[in-house]
């Protein structure tokens, strides 16, 4: 369960990282060839925001004051490496496997080039992401980035941040606001994938 939370008192941190489902191995590089779900070739995701394992700064997190209402923080500069020669397009995926999978965002048919998004490609209700690139609705029911908000006193939460490099474009996901049904197929369509992971608490 999550809490859309403005609250202060935000504390970042801990460096153990319980990799969850989601979580990938380093990359060794993206260039090999793989079958659709056939694992494959690995893609090493990066940002400049926060190293893997570390805490998400809290401009990416929900609660951060706007002029509107939309106060679930803005999307992080994300970067990947290539997929293999057959990529046809990206998807994104961001769960929280330690707050029971939520889902906090998912966005498809990114394209080829760049291998990369922008600081602020999603979030506060509106879209930046590349021309053709599609935000789809996230658990706090609304379409695009939602970034961590995890309850007051839960401890320490993990927000794996997986790319996924696929075939074709215009996969069909479910109209789920549901990380396990996004991930079957995406899992079942890609052929090279790549996790980041940070992690966000919020004590009492």
């Amino acid at each position: 369960m999550r809490a859309r939370s403005a609250a202060t008192g935000v504390v970042v941190g801990a460096t153990a990282l319980a990799c969850a489902w989601g979580c990938t191995p380093k990359a060794q590089n993206g260039s090999a060839e793989a079958e659709p779900g056939k694992g494959g070739a690995t893609l090493t995701v990066t940002s400049t925001a926060f190293k893997d394992g570390d805490p998400i700064p809290a401009q990416f997190a929900c609660g951060v004051p706007r002029k509107d209402d939309c106060d679930l923080g803005t999307s992080p500069p994300l970067a990947w490496t290539a997929g293999p020669a057959q990529t046809k397009a990206y998807a994104v995926l961001v769960c929280d496997p330690d707050g029971h999978d939520w889902l906090h965002w998912v966005a498809t048919d990114l394209p080829v080039s760049p291998t990369s998004l922008a600081q602020g490609a999603s979030g506060h209700c509106k879209s930046q992401l590349p021309a053709g690139a599609k935000d789809l609705k996230n658990e706090f029911d609304q379409a695009g980035y939602g970034g961590p908000c995890p309850p007051a006193g839960s401890g320490v939460h993990h927000y794996v941040f997986t790319v996924y490099a696929l075939p074709t474009p215009g996969i069909s996901l479910p109209a789920s606001t549901k990380c396990a049904d996004h991930k079957a197929v995406l899992e079942s369509k890609a052929i090279a994938r790549g996790s980041l992971t940070g992690t966000y608490r919020i004590d009492r």
